[in-house]
């Protein structure tokens, strides 16, 4: 026999049901804003496209915690300050970097490309 436990309201200020949501979260994250370190991109340019990307999502009424979460990344004997992201973050992470490389250069172009052919023309 199954029995299933059904409740109208839940309490969203309960701490177990939000540190349970966060490991949800946090594992659908399979990205790293460092990640872009190897493409050349400089670390204050990931923090800028990252800073935007989190407005674009509270400007449009989404869960921030369900795309980022901010962590410690330790790459060459330095430690700073990361973020884990969801793959539609580091999606708006990578349309808000400035075209100072070939990388996000031809991103961009890719980009455009991709909406010449959709439903925006």
């Amino acid at each position: 026999m199954k029995v299933t436990i059904y409740k109208h309201n839940y309490n969203s200020n309960s701490e177990t049901l939000n540190h349970f949501l966060e490991m949800v979260y946090a594992s659908q994250m399979n990205y790293l804003a460092s990640d872009l370190l190897k493409k050349g991109i400089s670390k204050d340019d990931i923090s800028q496209a990252v800073k935007e990307a989190i407005e674009v999502m509270k400007i449009a009424n989404m869960n921030i915690n369900q795309h980022f979460i901010p962590v410690y990344t330790q790459i060459n004997g330095f430690l700073f300050k990361d973020f884990k992201l969801s793959h539609q973050a580091f999606k708006l992470v990578l349309q808000n970097l400035p075209p100072k490389n070939m990388f996000v250069s031809k991103l961009q172009i890719r980009l455009i490309d991709l909406l010449e052919n959709s439903e925006f023309k």
